[in-house]
């Protein structure tokens, strides 16, 4: 009999779901954006984005699986797209929402593959990377742009 105990009180439980309690509880403020562009491991330059921003740009995540992101990069816009998370190599959050950005001129998926860096009860903060490859005769350069994300309730 204690052994059934001890087995079943080691069971793994589903961080997803305490995931999607944190996220579907309240809309998300986005606080600060930071990006970061690395070359190689040297990292070339970081700024804060939409720092003089009026609106509110606003990330809404709903327990049907449905997330709204409300004036992404300060463009008045409310898109809406689907979500999950996935908890195999590390904490991501997936979503097919494509949203206009002011600066690139176009249309992206920032939150395709975002990696949920920290997660409570008010905060919340998402890193994007994308990687690329600049050749330059001699050398080969992996460039990084890694992008953050800080949300408040």
């Amino acid at each position: 009999m204690l052994g059934g105990w001890l087995i079943s009180s080691c069971k793994k439980e589903d961080q997803g779901a305490y995931v999607n309690v944190f996220l579907t509880a309240r809309e998300w403020q986005l606080a600060s954006q930071q990006l970061s562009l690395y070359h190689g491991d040297t990292l070339k330059r970081t700024d804060t984005l939409n720092r003089e921003c009026p609106k509110n740009q606003v990330f809404n995540f709903n327990s049907n699986g449905n997330c709204t992101y409300t004036n992404y990069s300060c463009t008045t816009q409310s898109v809406q797209g689907t979500w999950q998370v996935t908890t195999q190599d590390s904490l991501l959050l997936r979503s097919n929402i494509l949203l206009k950005d002011s600066l690139a001129g176009t249309s992206s998926r920032p939150f395709a593959h975002a990696q949920i860096l920290n997660l409570g009860q008010n905060s919340l903060v998402l890193q994007s990377v994308v990687t690329d490859t600049l050749r330059r005769v001699p050398t080969t350069v992996l460039r990084r742009r890694i992008t953050r994300y800080a949300f408040i309730h």
